[in-house]
């Protein structure tokens, strides 16, 4: 049987002294509900990426993480 889940995927990457200094990147996985709006969340997560990466780079990772997450999930 397969189920069918809306799901809202927000995400976003920071670099301080972009390009050149340390980032981080996150990610949020929200239920929808029957309006498309937020409801409950499902899971979070977040990591640092290191020097040398770019404001882009950080936010790539942070779509990439988020929809690593939901592909486990399924």
């Amino acid at each position: 049987m397969t189920y069918h889940h809306r799901i809202i995927l927000e995400f976003d990457g920071a670099s301080r002294h972009n390009p050149s200094g340390l980032a981080r990147c996150g990610f949020v996985l929200y239920e929808m509900d029957s309006h498309g709006a937020k409801s409950d969340m499902i899971d979070e997560g977040n990591d640092y990426l290191g020097y040398n990466i770019s404001n882009n780079q950080a936010e790539y990772q942070g779509l990439i993480n988020g929809l690593r997450c939901i592909a486990e999930k399924r």
